[in-house]
């Protein structure tokens, strides 16, 4: 079973469907839209993540550009968030 860390979210390019999360040690982990859960999108599909808000993920290690934060979850839905 491959552990879930939690970390924060960094950036958000939502044109390009992307961002960063970073862990607890420091290391910074890319995300693509495609390994986000339902709740880290809006209706058509856009990434909603902000930055600053804590999600929680695996790494896959044998991404071909190096490691990648994938199963991306927002770890507290429905909490109001700031506009």
């Amino acid at each position: 079973m491959t552990e879930r860390l939690t970390g924060t979210v960094t950036r958000v390019i939502v044109d390009k469907g992307f961002g960063f999360i970073e862990a607890p040690n420091g290391i910074e982990y890319f995300f693509h839209k495609s390994a986000t859960s339902a709740e880290c999108r809006d209706d058509l599909g856009w990434l909603s993540l902000q930055k600053d808000d804590l999600v929680s993920f695996v790494i896959n290690p044998l991404s071909p550009k190096g490691p990648r934060a994938e199963d991306v979850r927002l770890e507290l839905p429905g909490v109001e968030r700031a506009v």
